[in-house]
């Protein structure tokens, strides 16, 4: 059984990558679909995962105030010391636990990172490659180049947090990859030949 773990900086394009993989492989893959199943994990009733489906992708310092603001009954202390990274980690390592899948992001490089038969893969690109790829495919046309920048700039620092906060690591350390591809330089045909020929 076969673990993928994907790590990226923002606006790279590598969701399509990664799905595209996953069905040619017959795996399982999973990015925004994560959310929902750490909600059950911490018995969050429907409501509060609707007014709130946004804060699991990005828990760090800040969030941890809103949280504990709109959920009373949750502890400060106790979500601060563990609770959210407890949930991802169980929630995380029952998917590997399955086999066979493909796992976008929140952490699952150092969650997963001693598991066996689990390759992590970081992806990168330069700036113009991001501004373009995003105004490209992610509706922001009419956006100018320094409005994009910005927003690529705050995606990257909320990812940066995430990790540091939950997992007390750096998101950029080599240590914790088996492959970096650079997408900018890499075609996306040859980017999934890459990972194939690491996991065979």
């Amino acid at each position: 059984m076969v673990v993928l773990t994907f790590s990226r900086t923002y606006g790279c394009g590598v969701r399509e990558i990664g799905r595209e993989l996953a069905q040619e492989l017959g795996y399982m893959y999973f990015e925004k679909e994560l959310v929902p199943l750490i909600f059950k994990q911490l018995r969050l009733t429907k409501k509060e995962q609707r007014e709130n489906a946004s804060w699991a992708d990005s828990i760090s310092k800040p969030m941890i105030d809103f949280v504990c603001t709109t959920f009373p009954f949750i502890s400060r202390g106790l979500l601060g010391e563990d609770l959210f990274a407890d949930s991802l980690r169980q929630v995380i390592t029952s998917l590997a636990d399955k086999g066979d899948v493909v796992i976008l992001g929140r952490g699952s490089q150092i969650i997963l990172q001693d598991y066996p038969g689990a390759f992590h893969i970081r992806f990168i690109a330069d700036l113009e490659y991001r501004i373009e790829h995003l105004r490209k495919f992610h509706g922001l046309e009419n956006l100018t180049r320094e409005a994009i920048k910005d927003n690529i700039q705050q995606q990257d620092k909320v990812r940066k947090e995430f990790i540091k906060y939950n997992f007390n690591r750096g998101i950029e350390d080599p240590k914790l990859y088996q492959l970096i591809i650079d997408i900018s330089k890499t075609p996306a045909e040859k980017a999934k030949q890459l990972i194939l020929d690491l996991i065979v």
